[in-house]
């Protein structure tokens, strides 16, 4: 499959978050329009793949992945599209990471949102 291209005159996006989670923490992440009024459209979000860890996407309040995976839709390492159609965000993109191990050490875990804005 291939990734649909931006239109000629789109601006390129690529959001990237560090977050450290201890063991029984959650973050959500949240991804918004630089422009009011833009449209997001994001075939990528790639999360570090952490056993004991579990994977939401929302955009727009849509729930489009999860709830609750444990494995998210793409890693970083691999970046590879993964929304075909690529997903569309007009408000926000919320990313929720949880990590649900009892013990552990704090894990990192590196978030990236590609697409473009129109």
């Amino acid at each position: 499959m291939h990734t649909p291209l931006p239109d000629q005159g789109a601006v390129p996006i690529h959001e990237t978050a560090k977050v450290d989670l201890r063991p029984g923490e959650k973050v959500k992440i949240r991804v918004q329009p630089d422009n009011q009024g833009a449209t997001h459209w994001i075939p990528v979000v790639a999360i570090s793949k952490r056993p004991g860890a579990t994977y939401t996407v929302e955009a727009d309040d849509t729930e489009r992945f999860g709830p609750d995976s444990p494995v998210p839709p793409t890693d970083p390492d691999d970046l590879n599209a993964t929304f075909l159609r690529a997903l569309r965000m007009d408000r926000e993109l919320v990313v929720t990471i949880k990590d649900v191990r009892e013990t552990g050490n704090v894990r990192e875990y590196e978030l990236h949102v590609l697409g473009w804005e129109e």
